[in-house]
């Protein structure tokens, strides 16, 4: 059985609560108490904050019920975290997306419910699109830790072999100690097996679901998906198409832009040039990125 993500995170009578101040500080701040996300200037939850308000202000523009509102917000934050947590590319990312939705646009009880009408799923791939798949990246980058690998070679004529360690007589431990540490060491294998086969039956589990979640995919009539389908398919070749166009409008004013202020900018003074591998440089690029990232 698929998880029904409505009222999950947000109730009516939180949702109420958030919207019923009109300053946009105050909405925030709701949002913040809400999620239980700490006010202590972290830039990551400033950039989680805006993501929640974003996703609640554009369901109110589309006069979505609470009910849907909630669902949505759910949805973009479960989305979000298995994108974070699980390291997912933005093309698995966007499938698991798909999934999702259409878990809650079909009535298939206990498999799935209709949440959300065609033309609100139209909509709401039209804002995920231009606004989290956006910058999908940038907030990989933001949330995702960086793993750095350090490789060392060896020459192998350096290596001296050593003759094998001999212990001591008084290094020896007594048959009562060696009994207790042999007993220790069957209870921890003991705990080990009896965690391996937990993992098996939780394995099994999720297996089990799977299958469930297939079969109830196969036993949706061929007429409802292929409808969906077609009118995602449809709606994301437009949506794709604009974004191009708007990408290419950015990029050409933005290289007018330099180069327009390369032709005012004065020759530089020898030796006031800031070398892009410098400590320096590393940080200004690094802080362009995060600046980027919180706008």
């Amino acid at each position: 059985m698929a998880e029904c993500l409505t009222w999950k995170d947000l109730s009516e009578a939180t949702l109420v609560e958030i919207l019923e101040p009109k300053e946009t500080s105050e909405i925030r701040r709701n949002v913040r108490d809400a999620f239980g996300i700490q006010d202590d200037g972290d830039d990551l939850a400033e950039i989680v904050v805006d993501l929640y308000y974003n996703t609640i202000i554009f369901a109110q523009d589309k006069r979505f019920t609470m009910e849907k509102m909630s669902t949505l917000v759910s949805i973009v934050k479960a989305i979000h975290e298995q994108s974070t947590v699980g390291r997912m590319p933005m093309d698995k990312s966007w499938e698991k997306a798909k999934q999702i939705l259409l878990t809650h646009s079909v009535q298939r009880p206990p498999f799935s419910v209709a949440i959300f009408s065609l033309a609100d799923l139209q909509a709401i791939t039209h804002y995920l699109l231009h606004t989290y798949f956006r910058h999908f990246k940038m907030y990989q980058y933001a949330f995702m830790p960086t793993f750095i690998l350090n490789i060392e070679t060896l020459e192998t004529g350096n290596f001296v072999e050593l003759p094998p360690y001999v212990f001591q007589l008084k290094t020896f431990m007594p048959q009562d100690e060696y009994d207790e540490e042999q007993e220790r060491i069957r209870k921890e294998q003991e705990d080990e097996e009896a965690r391996l086969a937990e993992e098996a039956r939780l394995a099994a589990e999720e297996e089990r679901k799977r299958e469930i979640e297939a079969a109830y995919l196969a036993a949706i009539p061929d007429e409802i998906t292929q409808k969906v389908i077609d009118a995602l398919e449809k709606h994301l070749e437009t949506m794709k198409k604009e974004l191009n166009e708007q990408i290419h409008v950015t990029e050409d004013k933005v290289t007018k832009k330099i180069v327009d202020i390369d032709s005012r900018r004065p020759p530089p003074k020898p030796g006031s040039m800031l070398r892009t591998g410098s400590k320096a440089g590393s940080m200004l690029k690094a802080g362009s990125v995060r600046g980027s990232l919180k706008k």
